[in-house]
């Protein structure tokens, strides 16, 4: 069994990975104020806030490419949260 602080230490790894992706889609497949002068943290912080199933909506997918990485990154999340 994991502890609590491995399932996080991958909580942080996945969502740095999603984020590194997030970074190299072009700007109009988001809606919201993704591409300011910090992408890096917006990303981050889209990646995070997706990941733990929030969802503020000042950030959000607008094509089919973001959606699908979106659903892949909170249904891998959930499996390590859940295993």
């Amino acid at each position: 069994m994991h502890t609590i602080f491995q399932k996080f230490f991958l909580f942080i790894i996945i969502c740095f990975i999603i984020t590194i992706i997030y970074y190299n889609i072009p700007d109009n497949h988001f809606g919201g104020n993704i591409s300011n002068n910090n992408k890096f943290f917006n990303c981050f912080y889209y990646s995070i806030i997706s990941g733990s199933t929030l969802g503020f909506g000042d950030i959000y997918p607008k094509s089919n490419l973001t959606k699908l990485i979106v659903l892949c990154q909170v249904f891998f999340l959930f499996f390590i949260i859940a295993y």
